[in-house]
Formats: C-alpha cells, structure tokens, sequence
C-alpha cells in the first residue's frame, strides 16, 4: 500500500474539523496497511499530540497557506514519502 499525504490546517482562528475528517481517513488508510503523513502550516499542539498519538507522522512546512510556495513544499513532502 502507497503513502498517503494528507494537506491540513488547524488553529483556534480556522478550526479543527478538516483535520479531523481527514483524521478518519487516516486511520482507515492505515487500518488497510498504508501509512498517513499530515503536511501542515498551522496547528496547535493539541491536534498534533492527537495525530502522532495515532501513529501520523506530521511535518511542519513554513510556507504561507494558500501560497504557491506552500504548493511547492507540500509536494516536495509527497515526493520525499513516495506519495
């Protein structure tokens, strides 16, 4: 089964609920035998507690949300898991 990368935001300002329906896929990935990587430029530390907690690797990108640079990095994350 491939690497599944999963492009999130979450903060007090935007909310949690993205990330937590991306979360049920997830697990449902991993449940299949894949492996769930979330790329985010904002969160708190309460959802990425939560996400490692389940096994989710989460990288950090620097990269403005909605930014062209930010496309960049996210897809430079996919390549480096083979995603």
């Amino acid at each position: 089964m491939n690497n599944l990368i999963l492009r999130t935001d979450a903060s007090t300002e935007i909310g949690t609920g993205h990330v937590m329906r991306c979360l049920a896929l997830a697990q449902a990935w991993q449940d299949a035998g894949g492996k769930a990587t979330f790329v985010m430029a904002m969160k708190s530390p309460a959802i990425e507690a939560r996400l490692k907690s389940e096994g989710i690797e989460v990288v950090n990108i620097q990269q403005a949300s909605g930014s062209k640079e930010n496309a960049v990095q996210t897809a430079a994350v996919a390549n480096q898991h083979n995603a």
